[in-house]
């Protein structure tokens, strides 16, 4: 019996791998579409602008208006929005008659459009601002933390930042209790279990319990990717490191890109390419310019076309399309 169960979630689990595509968008002759990870024309160029796909619909733009599209290029919320934001936690924010509400998949209303800024549900939270104050409503339009901040970010694990008026940057829960901490002032805070911190304007690594991870000796760290980053000191050129302070390898980069699924940017020459963490320079420095690797592909440039290559360097996409602001593969069922 238990066998059986166990075949039966494997067939599920590689059927609903197989339903599952990657699109990305892509701009051709000034005109917005998506491709799948084979080159494939998805959906046709034909939008005035396009962003990625999240929680199965993307937002579209034609004729000045916003409006959401699924998979294969059907219209489901019509376009009627002056701006949007991407679907978080089943919500979209959208802007109409110059204020921002919320809306379902259905585009029905689920909060009133009162709102000057707002930037989507965290959490089962929107931090939204109204008469030129921050606060934060529920799912259900209800003001949970009153109109107060002079700003306010999205919730992260139950902890959302905020700026008072007279200039103090704090920290509150769910409640709209202060929560304390060490790195308030000093720090930038990240999603992950470390913060950068500076001392007499170099930057140094501490984990979230306090503990120094990396002394305040660089002039520049990028974001960790895993256990590795990319750092700078009075050299002006850029190098490799662990999180335990080991140099992977010495400076030797001009310029730099984050690091994504293992492999880095790298320029030399004004050219760039990549190097992966652990085995050295996986794609030559050969492009004008390149962005991230995301779910195996990068985004390259070569005269002024834009394809996709492989970890391997290999060309997935042919260099054919103009640059655009969302350009990565991303999953869509």
């Amino acid at each position: 019996m238990k066998s059986l169960i166990y075949s039966l979630l494997l067939v599920f689990f590689v059927l609903n791998l197989s339903a599952q595509k990657y699109l990305a968008v892509v701009k051709k002759q000034d005109q917005y579409g998506f491709i799948n990870e084979k080159g494939k024309e998805q959906i046709k160029p034909q939008f005035d602008y396009a962003l990625s796909f999240r929680e199965g619909l993307a937002p579209v733009k034609k004729e000045n208006l916003w409006g959401f599209i699924d998979k294969n290029g059907k219209t489901i919320i019509p376009f009627e929005y002056q701006e949007v934001v991407w679907f978080y936690e089943g919500l979209a924010a959208v802007k109409k008659n110059n204020l921002w509400g919320f809306i379902n998949k259905n585009n029905q209303p689920q909060s009133n459009f009162s709102y000057e800024e707002t930037y989507g549900f965290f959490e089962g939270y929107a931090a939204v601002k109204k008469d030129n104050q921050w606060g934060f409503i529920d799912k259900n339009g209800k003001i949970k933390i009153d109109f107060q901040y002079k700003q306010a970010y999205d919730f992260h694990k139950g902890i959302a930042p905020v700026e008072t008026f007279d200039g103090r940057l704090i920290y509150i829960n769910s409640e709209n209790q202060q929560v304390e901490g060490k790195y308030l002032r000093s720090t930038i805070l990240l999603k992950d279990k470390y913060v950068f911190f500076y001392k007499n304007q170099f930057i140094g690594v501490r984990n979230t319990k306090g503990k120094i991870l990396l002394q305040p000796e660089y002039n520049a760290l990028l974001k960790f990717s895993g256990n590795h980053t990319f750092f700078k000191k009075e050299n002006a050129l850029y190098g490799l490191i662990s999180k335990s302070g080991k140099v992977i390898l010495e400076p030797r980069y001009k310029d730099v890109g984050p690091i994504s699924e293992k492999m880095g940017a790298i320029q030399v020459k004004k050219k760039w390419g990549f190097i992966h963490v652990k085995k050295g320079v996986q794609v030559p420095p050969i492009y004008q310019s390149v962005k991230a690797y995301k779910n195996g592909l990068a985004p390259v440039s070569k005269e002024g076309k834009w394809g996709y290559i492989n970890s391997k360097g290999q060309v997935v996409v042919a260099y054919k399309y103009q640059e655009n602001d969302d350009p990565w593969f991303v999953p869509v069922r």
